[in-house]
């Protein structure tokens, strides 16, 4: 079985990847009048070729995000239901 050798982003390479989507977001909202959600699509690409860059596999990425969306839906669900309550 072949062994793949992944190592975690310098701190150069996470401000880089910041400052890009932070600039992309800008642009896209304020000079380009176009929906933030462009940038996320187009910032996803950044950081997925990043993470392929430093030796991820795209089945591990794809898993480590789909991991962290179902992480956080529990909050998310938390607050709908308290929002629920207060508004009745």
């Amino acid at each position: 079985m072949q062994q793949h050798s992944a190592r975690l982003p310098s701190l150069f390479q996470v401000f880089a990847a910041l400052g890009l989507f932070l600039l992309l977001a800008f642009s896209f909202t304020a000079k380009l009048n176009l929906p933030i959600q462009l940038a996320l699509y187009i910032g996803w690409f950044v950081v997925i070729g990043l993470g392929i860059r430093l030796g991820h596999r795209y089945k591990d990425l794809e898993h480590a995000a789909t991991q962290g969306i179902s992480n956080g839906l529990g909050a998310v669900l938390i607050l709908l239901a308290v929002g629920s309550l207060v508004g009745t």
